[in-house]
């Protein structure tokens, strides 16, 4: 069956993926901390001369790339983009980031894969601005206003395609580190070879994707069947020279497949072709928010045809669309419809309460809520979540879709402060207060003061929290904010008497700054006893890329007394992200030789060479 799709170049596609993991109901909003895994053993390490990303104000240079998308049974047809990026380099705010002005020349776009309703169409040959750091990560990305999500989104995968970051400070040839894209944050393995005339020669594997719980809750799953990619780093660190990948992935719903895609892209530097562009066009006058975060409702006006569907009508068809088994496109079916006929919001939330929306629709027509992006819908959805009369899966549902809502406001928040009262029901008051947490991490962009008020929010809650249960729910919605101003919280909480507490702890501290919290997470692994605590404290410190002298030297220390084999397996998967470290290597091997498991036997030959274990 031909899917509505392709992923990894259509950017609206990229977002149909993330806006059915919104959808759902979970506890931990956050990534899922299984390490990367290693598909084959990295070279030998040895000496490299630092390369990375570093830019000159006035600096040019353009690039021809391409990519396409096939999806699994419709090879006939294919989703295509190639197009000319031209820069120049503008500035450099701050120390190892620079400023780029961009734009695309000579584009070419196919989009047969794709909803007509997600199809960019806008010119793609407007100026925008990125910032690039020293790793060679694109560390943001500014849009005109005028641009609509649709198209930002497809700027912002595409440009994703192409990232490569380099390890800057690192002196070997391999390197781990997450990334992100349209789909989520992933892990990344990468081997290097200096090159003669000075730059690298990179090999990207892309192991898997970090997925948020939401999508399991939902069945949905993102399956990386395979993802690799060559690329030249210039030796002056003007990016790239050249680049060459295939990713395959296969996108599941409910155990079944909606679509399996493969996308393959190339880049080549062609100064030759480079096209101006448009030197009027500043960083203030930019937009600078995620596209990911934008309503997907907004990237094109309502639809004529669904405007003057009866209400009888348009619930018909959304209940036709979810039968199919595409409840994104349900959703935002109706959440088009809904924004044509704002006031049926209302409606909406009293068939949701009298049983009119049949259990198996309820999840989708709440995020047709949370999408909709009209101040109607907003107030159903803040009305159902203080309802105590509604069933606390939808109070819950609510609560996801108000952290979710395009335009939170002070009043959205409030009320899922009051929903995440612990004189609430606990399925509701977990759920709204992880939400809180969530909604903490967007205010940081979107609203400081909001920000504030939540950090003040979480802090009390955390506090006045009546027994262990309700404390591990505030961590949790503390480790989705990804707020450093938390640390201390989190790093008391890592002596807390309670192993569930100390664990949740130690994985809420994944999304802070690894220079916040390295210390104490190594400092608690140093004395921890409980194994689940142990295997969250390594699985943290991995998913942060410690791999500093000290941290090799505590993993090392810690394999050779360690009698649990999961916990084993954690500390190898550590040491294996420092296995171009020779004290590394020595300690995996060492462990080779005295463990009794084959499958850590076989475990530790991803990280070392046979000829080590020899």
């Amino acid at each position: 069956m031909k899917r509505s799709s392709a992923v990894l170049v259509t950017a609206a596609a990229v977002a149909a993926v993330t806006a059915v993991v919104a959808i759902g109901i979970g506890g931990w909003r956050g990534e899922n901390a299984t390490p990367p895994q290693q598909t084959s053993a990295p070279p030998a390490a040895g000496p490299r001369s630092v390369v990375a990303c570093a830019f000159e104000p006035g600096e040019r240079a353009a690039f021809a790339l391409q990519s396409h998308v096939r999806a699994k049974g419709v090879e006939e047809q294919a989703d295509l983009f190639t197009a000319v990026l031209s820069w120049e380099v503008v500035d450099a705010p701050r120390p190892d980031e620079w400023l780029l002005r961009a734009a695309f020349s000579s584009t070419e776009l196919q989009q047969p894969l794709s909803r007509a309703d997600q199809r960019v169409t806008q010119p793609l040959d407007g100026t925008f601005m990125i910032r690039v750091g020293r790793d060679c990560r694109f560390t943001a990305k500014g849009y005109p206003s005028d641009w609509q999500p649709a198209t930002r989104r497809f700027v912002s995968t595409i440009l994703g395609s192409f990232e490569f970051a380099v390890d800057p400070s690192g002196p070997g040839l391999s390197w781990n580190v997450d990334q992100t894209d349209g789909l989520g944050r992933y892990a990344a393995r990468y081997d290097a070879v200096q090159l003669t005339a000075g730059g690298l020669q990179m090999t990207k594997v892309k192991t898997h994707y970090l997925v948020d719980e939401r999508a399991n809750a939902m069945g949905f799953q993102v399956q990386l069947l395979g993802a690799q990619a060559d690329a030249t780093l210039d030796a002056r660190g003007r990016w790239l020279r050249t680049a060459k990948g295939r990713e395959q992935v296969r996108l599941n719903m409910m155990g079944s497949a909606l679509a399996e895609l493969e996308q393959r892209y190339e880049l080549t530097r062609d100064d030759a072709r480079f096209v101006q562009p448009d030197g009027a066009v500043r960083m203030a006058g930019l937009d600078w928010q995620d596209p990911f975060e934008m309503a997907a409702t907004a990237d094109l006006p309502v639809n004529p045809e669904i405007a003057k569907l009866s209400w009888d009508a348009a619930l018909n068809r959304f209940s036709d669309i979810y039968s199919k088994g595409d409840p994104y496109a349900a959703g935002l079916f109706l959440a088009q419809w809904l924004k044509a006929h704002p006031e049926r919001a209302t409606d909406l939330l009293t068939a949701l309460r009298n049983g009119g929306i049949p259990e198996v629709l309820r999840a989708a027509a709440f995020f047709a809520l949370e999408r909709c992006g009209t101040p109607q819908a907003r107030a159903a959805l803040m009305t159902a979540l203080a309802d105590e009369s509604m069933a606390e899966m939808d109070r819950g549902r609510a609560a996801w879709a108000l952290a979710d809502v395009p335009q939170p406001t002070q009043d959205s928040a409030r009320a899922l402060v009051d929903a995440a009262s612990d004189s609430q029901p606990k399925l509701v008051s977990g759920t709204s207060v992880r939400a809180l947490g969530h909604l903490a991490e967007r205010a940081r962009t979107l609203d400081p003061a909001m920000q504030q008020e939540l950090q003040q929010t979480l802090s009390q809650e955390l506090e006045g929290a009546r027994d262990d249960s309700r404390a591990i729910d505030v961590v949790d919605a503390i480790g989705n904010s990804g707020d450093p101003y938390f640390v201390p919280s989190l790093d008391e909480r890592l002596a807390d008497a309670s192993p569930a507490m100390r664990e949740h702890a130690a994985r809420a501290l994944r999304r802070m700054a690894p220079g916040d919290v390295t210390a104490p997470l190594m400092a608690r692994l140093e004395v921890e006893t409980d194994p689940g605590v142990q295997i969250a404290l390594v699985d943290t410190l991995t998913t942060l890329d410690v791999r500093e002298p000290s941290a090799i030297a505590l993993a090392n220390e810690q394999l050779a007394g360690q009698p649990t084999p999961e916990v084993r397996a954690a500390l190898i998967r550590w040491l294996g992200a420092s296995a171009d470290q020779p004290a590394a290597r020595q300690a995996l091997v060492a462990q080779f030789h005295r463990e009794q498991v084959p499958q850590l036997q076989q475990l530790i030959g991803r990280f070392v060479s046979a000829d080590d274990l020899s």
